[in-house]
């Protein structure tokens, strides 16, 4: 599948994401080429990724934001004829290089949210009003995202997709520079995280801009049925809460414990993991691995702090 690059982004905190979703992929005999924008990878960090094969890396021009909000901009460094982002907090179970993009080059391959979750994001972030309907996007945040956007006068879905990951043809390179120039004139230029309390329509940041251009925007690519979560043989997870499996196991991680020890005792096998290895990630250290589960608390609280202290 040379013609579907798999790309991602991140700063050396994420290395060992970026690592092991290129790990499950070369696990998976999945051959596509992988592209990673990256900030502050040591020369160490640079060669592991480059021995899987066929990985370029792009170094992130210089910007004030997240990472996550720079997701079109290195989507739009690949060449070939379909263009994957992968969150790099994820990873491949099984060969799903046939299932990454459609067929049809006009659809966006992402996933849209339950009536049951899109409500329960909404509902926490305290969006909706008094005797609003609970599942489907809060019509204030829609009202801002048809001003801002200038397109359609009905929004086109019901409830949002998820922006770990996205899929589409070249053909829709346009699509990706509106999302990377709309990105830039409603949000902060500045690193608020992948969720700002603050953001009001725009609080998850890149990928509200992206439901508000799949709503609005006249000319947005169709949407799909997801396919990369209907088989244990072909499915993609997303590890969504912090801390990370390279950083502490959690209670909620621990779910992916089995299925990331595997893909690590292959890399050691194949001589793969040439830099110094997280003890989360040493696959002789289980017993700790578990014990270790409930300072994960701890952990997500510091961070909740000095995001709130941002």
């Amino acid at each position: 599948m040379k013609n579907n690059t798999v790309v991602m982004a991140c700063d050396q905190n994420y290395f060992w994401g970026a690592y092991l979703l290129i790990a499950s992929m070369r696990r998976n005999g999945m051959d596509n080429p992988a592209l990673v924008l990256e900030s502050g990878f040591t020369p160490e960090m640079k060669h592991n990724l480059l021995a899987f094969g066929d990985v370029r890396l792009e170094p992130a021009p210089m910007s004030k934001r997240n990472m996550t909000c720079r997701k079109p901009e290195a989507m739009l460094m690949a060449d070939t004829d379909f263009i994957t982002w992968a969150d790099c907090d994820g990873f491949f179970v099984g060969n799903c290089s046939d299932k990454l993009s459609f067929t049809d080059p006009d659809m966006i391959h992402v996933r849209l949210r339950s009536e049951y979750d899109n409500g329960d994001i909404y509902k926490r972030a305290g969006l909706y009003e008094p005797g609003e309907l609970f599942g489907v996007i809060p019509h204030k945040v829609l009202e801002t995202w048809k001003r801002d956007v200038g397109g359609r006068t009905e929004p086109a879905h019901a409830t949002c997709a998820s922006a770990c990951y996205v899929s589409v043809h070249k053909s829709h390179r346009p699509f990706l520079e509106r999302w990377r120039d709309q990105m830039i004139k409603v949000l902060p230029d500045r690193d608020k995280g992948v969720f700002d309390p603050a953001g009001g329509a725009y609080f998850q940041t890149d990928e509200s801009v992206l439901n508000s251009l799949l709503c609005f925007l006249e000319d947005a690519p169709k949407t799909g049925e997801f396919m990369l979560n209907k088989s244990r043989k072909s499915i993609y997870y997303h590890v969504v809460m912090t801390p990370k499996p390279w950083q502490w196991w959690s209670p909620y991680s621990m779910r992916y414990y089995d299925d990331v020890m595997e893909l690590m005792r292959w890399c050691l096998s194949q001589g793969l993991v040439e830099i110094a290895l997280p003890w989360t990630l040493d696959p002789p250290k289980r017993l700790f691995h578990k014990l270790g589960t409930p300072w994960s608390y701890a952990i997500r609280t510091r961070v909740k702090l000095r995001r709130m202290m941002k």
